[in-house]
């Protein structure tokens, strides 16, 4: 295969979150009623628990007092400001350059003999509120490695936490930590002790907003499990901006065309220029094969443009994550019909000691979270 300024919280701008809620909480001539008086309903208690949590977090991470519970008044005022604009490197927010939600990948060191452990924090971090709005939630121990996690977090928006900030199966400390990488435009809020974050902003492509329609294009079938696809891949020294301009080229096609890649980006390696960071979800097996279209003189060419950029003497590394990694056209390149080298891991869902969970990839007028498809994690 080819491969596959946020808002800051904590005490002070609670403060300002109240102050900015003062004016209506008063009555005004309609006789309207405070918030003081207000019951919360069950969506608002659920909002609420969540940014408490987000509050706390972020006092605790400052140093500050914890404050107290939010109130109506401040989910209102929360409400007011605006999200964060998704990262777009050209075009309209729904264009072939525009990333949203956010993509973590990374590994996490666990002590011999403690899976169990690590797996029940995860599963209960994975029904907590702090789990919300995610595609993607999970876990595979290496298979040379099995205190080595490689893990995998998709959100729609912001990730409150990179799953539960402490467990007893960690071995990471702030000396020695372990690393998780970010792409997209979401914010990832805590990630807990002995952990790194590389926030990679993308040179090109996208993620889209949403999954698909279905019923809009070929190789968009629905009601499978997503493809992901991290991978570190060499290029030819100097050839970064060549790789990033034609990349994009590239993406406009698939954008348009291929419905069912639900994210396609390129970012360059933190500590290494001459190496990207490439990111690949498809909606399911068949949004794959839809993503090289031969018949398609147009992205062809452009698709051979691009790959000319990749140094395919240096072997691309990282993780493919998918319901079946059989097929032999995951090893071998998009362009060309022979063999890639190649040195990421492969995971199938509901295999290898995986914990956690992925959401299908819904079909038309089909709404699926992580937790309705629990059954694909152990």
């Amino acid at each position: 295969a080819e491969g596959l300024a946020p808002r800051e919280l904590g005490h002070s701008s609670h403060t300002s979150r109240m102050a900015a809620a003062d004016d209506k909480k008063q009555p005004n001539s309609r006789g309207w009623v405070s918030y003081l008086d207000m019951q919360p309903t069950p969506q608002q208690q659920l909002q609420l628990q969540q940014l408490h949590v987000r509050i706390m977090q972020q006092a605790t991470l400052q140093g500050l007092p914890i404050p107290p519970p939010p109130t109506l008044a401040d989910l209102a005022a929360e409400e007011t400001t605006q999200a964060p604009e998704p990262t777009t490197q050209e075009g309209g927010a729904a264009s072939a350059a525009t990333t949203h939600g956010v993509l973590v990948h990374g590994t996490r060191r666990i002590w011999p003999g403690s899976m169990d452990v690590f797996k029940a924090d995860f599963d209960a971090w994975n029904t907590s509120s702090a789990a919300t709005g995610l595609h993607a939630a999970f876990a595979f121990p290496d298979p040379a490695e099995p205190d080595l996690l490689h893990i995998v977090f998709w959100s729609s928006g912001d990730l409150l936490e990179a799953g539960p900030l402490a467990s007893a199966a960690y071995t990471a400390t702030a000396d020695d930590p372990d690393t998780l990488n970010t792409y997209g435009s979401g914010q990832v809020k805590s990630v807990g002790t002995g952990v790194q974050l590389n926030e990679n902003v993308a040179l090109a492509g996208f993620i889209r907003a949403g999954h698909p329609d279905p019923d809009a294009a070929p190789g968009s079938s629905g009601g499978g499990l997503p493809m992901i696809g991290v991978f570190r891949r060499g290029i030819k020294p100097g050839r970064l901006d060549e790789l990033a301009s034609s990349f994009q080229v590239v993406c406009d096609i698939w954008h348009s065309a291929v419905p069912g890649i639900l994210a396609a980006s390129v970012s360059r390696d933190p500590e290494d220029e001459n190496f990207v960071h490439d990111i690949r979800v498809f909606a399911d097996k068949a949004s794959y094969a839809a993503h090289v279209d031969k018949s398609n003189a147009e992205l062809t060419k452009a698709m051979e443009v691009w790959f000319d950029n990749y140094d395919t003497s240096i072997p691309h590394e990282g993780a493919l994550y998918a319901e079946d990694t059989n097929d032999p056209s995951m090893r071998t390149s998009s362009i060309k019909d022979r063999p890639v080298k190649v040195a990421f891991n492969q995971f199938h869902y509901g295999l290898g000691g995986m914990v956690g969970t992925v959401a299908a990839v819904p079909a038309a007028e089909e709404t699926v979270t992580p937790q309705e498809v629990g059954g694909v994690g152990m």
